[in-house]
């Protein structure tokens, strides 16, 4: 039965085809897409290995399976991407939105991410609620739009410069979005100089809720 050999495939071979496909991901399209043809796996991804009936004789090999393979799928991830992944029921809700990412380019996402981060308000949460939803959309930005990484050796400063840049952007999201009740703390933190880092900004925000 398909379904068992598929099984018994990724029983033996996960830890080697998460080496092999790690590095993968990250380019995704059809390179991915062929590596977990190549191992078997590609029908509990593209749908055509379909979940049974609850009374078929296969349903619970193919819960099983579908298990090790949304697993094996999640961990692969870069971390970033991984909070989608987490809250999949099937490793078919996974592939969709890597395909979703990779056939359409990044910008769109990067372009929602952005926006989400504009239109994101505390909104009367607490302020370790509010901040942990930013994170979870810098994670994923991050991930689809990394902080460029000098190795020419260069002594010019330009990869650190961005890297504080990219950490004064988030403070800014951050103290955007808090309730008025925060406005003096905002001002206390944006007259400081340097600007705190984001970690930083948080905890100054998160003394004074208290």
């Amino acid at each position: 039965m398909a379904v068992r050999h598929n099984l018994e495939s990724h029983r033996r071979d996960g830890e080697e085809d998460k080496d092999r496909i790690e590095g993968k991901i990250a380019r995704g399209g059809d390179e991915f897409f062929n590596v977990l043809h190549y191992k078997n796996k590609a029908g509990f991804v593209d749908g055509t290995i379909e979940k049974p009936d609850d009374a078929s004789s296969d349903f619970q090999a193919w819960i099983q399976c579908n298990t090790v393979v949304l697993a094996w799928l999640t961990d692969a991830l870069a971390k970033e991407l991984q909070g989608n992944a987490t809250h999949a029921e099937t490793a078919r809700e996974v592939w969709k939105d890597l395909e979703k990412r990779f056939t359409q380019g990044i910008a769109p996402r990067v372009y929602e991410l952005k926006r989400a981060i504009v239109l994101l308000q505390q909104e009367k949460a607490s302020v370790t609620s509010y901040y942990g939803k930013l994170k979870s959309v810098w994670g994923e930005l991050q991930g689809l739009n990394p902080t460029p990484i000098c190795k020419c050796g260069c002594t010019c400063g330009a990869a650190k410069k961005m890297q504080i840049m990219r950490e004064e952007e988030k403070v800014f999201d951050f103290l955007t979005g808090l309730d008025e009740a925060y406005t003096t703390v905002q001002s206390q933190i944006l007259s400081i100089y340097p600007l705190p880092n984001i970690g930083r900004a948080y905890a100054i925000v998160a003394q004074e809720e208290k």
